[in-house]
């Protein structure tokens, strides 16, 4: 017998994303199943014909009727520059006319302007900012995301935008892993050349001092950083024991993908102009693919990511928001809708995308992403019978109740 202090039974289809349950090695449903943890950890996953005999409740345990629910694994967002100030609305009559993403960034707008508005907020600020998208996420659904930099583009701003995820991290949301991205884009009033070397020399220095930043990435870009730079960005980060990650072939095929495997990153994103020969060698080098179908609505990008060769490679697809100024989609039921309907994924790769797979691309999915006795217990409680209704309805957020273990 194990000790509960939460119970949730009468659950139509509990979506455990455990591809050790035979019966369903794509979604590991457990139909008429039952959940059970204590402090915040699963120690009960199963038919709830099973519960009474294997768990011991706790003088304070809570049972939650799922009233014939889907339960299934928290929402993960792998991929967000969640916290800046500013606003680019102003930006969408201009893509409206056939502007480029490079285009209005030369014109005056695009990251550098965020970086203007971002330099001058306070920190108090940026951690309200970053308070409230978390809330918003968690009332949709996500239970752990990834928080980028890369809107201060100095030593002293980068620190202060981690700072305030660090903040929001051991304040609101424990479930976070900040990542720094300094190689966003290069700052106006320095060269190129001189700004690769403040981050080797000073940013990533000092930031890795802070021991509360786990990743690395950067803009591998026509415009912004091309192959090589990236590259020695990353390998500089790496001595400083920062893993990598790489916006890859968003706009153009600049060899990201293929980077991103010979520098062992755990992801890479966007990949919408990858090369065939990239991908496989993402696939070799165990690199997540991360789709962020959010951005290329926001973006008006006609073109799409090979998910056929995804498929053929059996590549665990992951599904992210890319949460920044020229795209504030935070729903995580709208990314995963988009994800079917625009980018043709299977009901059960977008459920596995948002869930498990991002999980994998933040290097998280020990704790979470699915649900097993040891994992967090981290949890939606749907409004919905059947998984095959969560794509239905383009309006629809079907999170009736959340559950996060913050411990």
């Amino acid at each position: 017998m194990v000790k509960a202090d939460l119970i949730i039974k009468n659950i139509s289809e509990l979506l455990t994303l455990d591809e050790t349950i035979n019966a369903d090695p794509d979604l590991g449903i457990i139909y008429d199943g039952a959940i059970a943890s204590y402090r915040g950890t699963i120690v009960f996953i199963g038919d709830v014909k099973e519960l009474a005999g294997s768990v011991d409740k706790d003088e304070e345990c809570m049972v939650v009727d799922a009233n014939g629910s889907v339960v299934m694994p928290g929402f993960v967002d792998a991929h967000t520059h969640l916290i800046f100030d500013g606003d680019r609305s102003d930006e969408l009559p201009m893509k409206l006319k056939g502007m480029s993403y490079k285009s209005i960034a030369d014109s005056g707008g695009g990251i550098r302007k965020t970086v203007i508005h971002t330099r001058k907020a306070p920190l108090n600020k940026l951690i309200n900012i970053g308070k409230e998208r978390l809330d918003a996420m968690e009332m949709a659904g996500v239970t752990s995301t990834e928080i980028k930099t890369g809107y201060g583009l100095t030593t002293k701003s980068e620190l202060k935008l981690i700072d305030a995820a660090d903040t929001v991290r051991k304040n609101f949301l424990k479930n976070i892993e900040i990542t720094f991205l300094g190689a966003h884009a290069v700052p106006s009033d320095i060269r190129k050349e001189d700004y690769i070397d403040v981050m080797k020399k000073e940013m990533i220095p000092e930031i890795s001092k802070k021991k509360n930043v786990k990743f690395i990435d950067v803009f591998c870009e026509e415009g912004f950083f091309n192959y090589d730079e990236s590259k020695e960005i990353l390998e500089y980060g790496k001595k400083y024991n920062m893993i990598p990650k790489i916006h890859a072939d968003e706009f153009s095929d600049g060899n990201g993908a293929l980077l991103a495997a010979q520098v062992k990153a755990v992801s890479a994103d966007h990949l919408l102009k990858s090369s065939g020969h990239g991908l496989e060698e993402m696939k070799k080098a165990g690199v997540i693919p991360v789709l962020l179908p959010g951005t290329i609505l926001t973006t008006f990008i006609e073109v799409k990511p090979n998910i056929d060769l995804m498929r053929t490679l059996k590549m665990d697809i992951a599904i992210s928001s890319d949460y920044n100024p020229n795209c504030t989609i935070i729903n995580p039921w709208l990314l995963m809708w988009l994800s079917v309907y625009r980018l043709k994924l299977t009901l059960e790769e977008a459920i596995k995308g948002m869930t498990i797979n991002s999980a994998k691309a933040i290097a998280m999915d020990k704790k979470v992403g699915s649900l097993k006795v040891g994992k967090k217990a981290n949890l939606i409680i749907t409004d919905v019978n059947s998984h095959i209704h969560l794509f239905s309805d383009i309006t629809a957020t079907h999170t009736k109740n959340v559950i996060i273990s913050r411990i």
